[in-house]
């Protein structure tokens, strides 16, 4: 073989080589291009530019004499035109799509991810239809009107088109855009004159889209659809699996993809089949964390063999910040929620006094009319009626504290009693399947906090042992007693706290036989909103709140569950001493006969009232009025010696009619009544210069004493 033939064999080697090589460069320099596009587009955050750059890029790709986008409409679901180019041509893409709806041409495009090339109304022209999807939703539509005949456009040419389309969706839905690679299409020089000047162009474009390759800013992967193992891949596919190059290099998809086998197999065989696919996965890391990902796949032919091209994109941190929002949500929610329910407890509080003080004061009444028999039945109904009242108060103003419309300070709470009150209350509640039990002692249990948190721990650890029992028979015990606890560690599958300190605790323990909790969930269950339950049927809140308000008084949790076991939690919240049992009032009522301006809007209320303070040997003017009242009171400012008044009354409430009667005689002794109120409570009260605030339902006791103890200058607290 002389030289001419090996030159002209080796000519032949070279270009074989040049081709192939060009096949490989054409798929990673597309790759590392897009890759570019889509960082621009994530710096913009107006779908309109993303429009006109999408645009701009279409128009490097392929020739079109109108080029027009639609849109969903995210309210009513609708499309419209977003944006035409030329501006010019809007009326004819209308005319067009109009007739594309019409035919169901343009639906059957929207469902299909790649472009659909039909006939213009006139059969003259090319229309190129490619819908706007992501993996989630359909953003709109791309139309398009050909300049050139179809017959011209390159498989390549369709795809960077569609692959743009791709790009310009996931902008236009998340303004995150993933990075996707983009062929850049260079050729490497035609006439190459000599053998060396060839290999050296050769290697210069290797390096070139090497550099390209490795300064992507996401994992790029040649994989072998075969073997499932990277052929080609950058620096970054292994760095952020946390693996050397070498590693990696001997790692099949499924050793760190969490896909099952056979859904894997389908996501290739279905790229390879389409040419391209959008779709989401999980990586395990080699740390063993778990990444979120977004693959972009396509298939690519080097010599004959189909390869797949992938661009991965790790969205953990934005899927994290996502779940960070929907929390901030959840808890403005929650506030929400409670800000009405303090508002409904507040106007109900208010009525329901009401009627409570026409109750209580009509039961009085009636007792001052009958003999003083103790036997006599109908004083020990009425007795009784009277007791009844007053627990309605107190439940009242529990309800307040509740809703954070009272406020609580900490004072000594005997835990046996907030115990059996809270279980009446779920007694009634109880499903008929569910037996309540308790176990508290007779002796005393005292604590130093408020009645609200307490039966809070209680309720809400009760409530949870319920829901674990769901409609299955099951049994519920409450156990109360005091025990102590020294330095060795708390036993329990989970303990709050590791170290408490040694002394004595009132312990809470609460059983249920219910479905018991996985080990896995057993360390997340005082995590804020984390709850087991289905969308709407808790709130996550119930078991954070405990964990917080146990920490507040220095206490501790410990959990024993298994799966299908039952559930035991246990409380321990530190003792106090018991304090001294207060004297009792004296039971005898003072009376008086100055005279009173008595001032309500509630008309049964100010008769009672009235015949109340009558019976005490006052001398009463009534006024259902406050407007009248205030009126009243300026013509004889000296007839009267103290005023009673309500605090909600239409025109003038209670303060004001006090303010006002304040500057005409600052020495007037002002009681004022409600039944709950937002806007003034007893420090402010006094603050102003009223000298009493009474809370209704008021009993003729109470109002005998504080009538005295405002006349004669005196504050003290009162009781019942």
């Amino acid at each position: 073989m002389d030289n001419n033939q090996r030159i002209h064999l080796l000519e032949e080697k070279i270009g074989y080589l040049d081709k192939e090589k060009r096949a490989v460069l054409e798929g990673f320099d597309f790759a590392a291009n897009l890759g570019n596009f889509e960082n621009s587009l994530n710096k913009i955050d107006d779908p309109q530019i993303i429009l006109e750059l999408t645009h701009d890029r279409i128009r490097q790709v392929l020739n079109f004499k109108i080029i027009s986008f639609y849109l969903v409409n995210e309210e009513d679901s609708n499309f419209y035109q977003a944006f035409t180019e030329p501006a010019g041509g809007a009326e004819k893409i209308t005319r067009e799509v109009d007739a594309l709806i019409d035919d169901k041409t343009f639906a059957w495009a929207r469902r299909r991810n790649k472009p659909v090339i039909v006939t213009s109304i006139d059969k003259t022209e090319k229309i190129v239809l490619h819908s706007l999807n992501t993996p989630s939703r359909t953003r709109g539509i791309f139309v398009g009107i050909l300049a050139s005949p179809e017959e011209d456009i390159t498989d390549l040419a369709l795809f960077l088109f569609s692959i743009t389309i791709i790009t310009c969706s996931n902008a236009l839905e998340s303004f995150e855009l993933y990075h996707n690679i983009k062929n850049k299409n260079k050729e490497l020089e035609r006439n190459i004159t000599m053998l060396e000047e060839s290999s050296n162009r050769l290697k210069e474009e290797e390096e070139k889209y090497r550099a390209l390759f490795e300064q992507s800013t996401n994992s790029i992967i040649l994989y072998d659809p075969e073997t499932r193992l990277p052929v080609q891949f950058n620096q970054l596919a292994y760095d952020n699996l946390g693996y050397t190059a070498e590693e990696f290099r001997n790692l099949k998809m499924e050793d760190y993809s969490l896909s099952l086998m056979t859904e894997m197999k389908d996501k290739i065989r279905y790229t390879i089949e389409k040419g391209q696919y959008s779709f989401e996965t999980c990586h395990r890391r080699k740390n063993g964390e778990i990444r979120d990902i977004v693959v972009n796949a396509r298939t690519i032919n080097i010599r004959g063999k189909n390869y797949l091209l992938t661009l991965l994109n790790d969205v953990t941190e934005k899927k994290r910040a996502e779940e960070e929002r929907l929390v901030l949500e959840k808890q403005l929610y929650q506030f929400h929620k409670m800000e009405s329910l303090s508002t409904l407890a507040g106007g109900i509080a208010h009525d329901f006094n009401n009627i409570l003080g026409v109750i209580l004061g009509y039961s009085e009444l009636s007792l001052t009319e009958l003999p003083e028999e103790p036997t006599n039945p109908l004083r020990e109904n009425i007795e009784n009626l009277v007791k009844a009242v007053g627990r309605a108060k107190k439940l009242v103003q529990q309800i307040l504290t509740f809703s954070h419309q009272g406020e609580e300070q900490q004072k000594p709470l005997n835990v046996n009693d907030l115990a059996k009150q809270t279980l009446e209350i779920l007694r009634s509640t109880l499903p008929v399947n569910i037996e309540l039990r308790q176990n508290i002692g007779e002796e005393t249990n005292m604590v130093l906090g408020t009645p609200t948190q307490i039966q809070q721990v209680i309720m809400n650890l009760c409530t949870n042992a319920l829901q674990s029992m769901g409609k299955n028979p099951g049994i519920l015990t409450l156990e109360v007693h005091t025990t102590s606890v020294g330095t060795e560690p708390i036993n329990g599958d989970f303990v709050a706290f590791k170290t408490m300190k040694p002394g004595k605790y009132v312990q809470l323990t609460i059983r249920d036989n219910g479905h018991g909790i996985a080990p896995n969930i057993l360390e997340r269950v005082f995590d804020p909103y984390f709850t087991t339950q289905m969308p709407g049927q808790g709130s996550g809140l119930g078991l954070a709140v405990v964990h917080g308000i146990v920490k507040n008084y220095n206490g501790n949790i410990a959990i024993d569950s298994h799966p299908g076991q039952g559930t035991v939690v246990k409380v321990w919240l530190p003792t106090i001493e018991s304090p001294e049992a207060p004297e009792k009032d004296a039971e005898t009522m003072p009376l008086g006969t100055e005279r009173i301006l008595l001032v309500d809007d509630e008309v049964e209320l100010l008769k009672i009232h009235h015949k109340m303070l009558e019976q005490l040997r006052y001398k009463v003017v009534s006024v259902s009025n406050s407007t009248i009242a205030l009126a009243l009171f300026r013509d004889t400012p000296a007839d009267f010696d103290i005023i009673i008044t309500d605090m909600s009354m239409p025109n003038l409430t209670g303060d004001q009619l006090a303010a006002e009667a304040l500057n005409i005689r600052p020495d007037i002794p002002i009681i004022l009544c409600t039944g709950f109120s937002e806007f003034i409570d007893a420090k402010q009260a006094k603050a102003i210069g009223i000298k009493k605030f009474l809370m209704k339902p008021v009993n003729k006791k109470n109002l005998a004493v504080v009538v005295r103890n405002a006349l004669d200058d005196k504050w003290v607290e009162l009781t019942g």
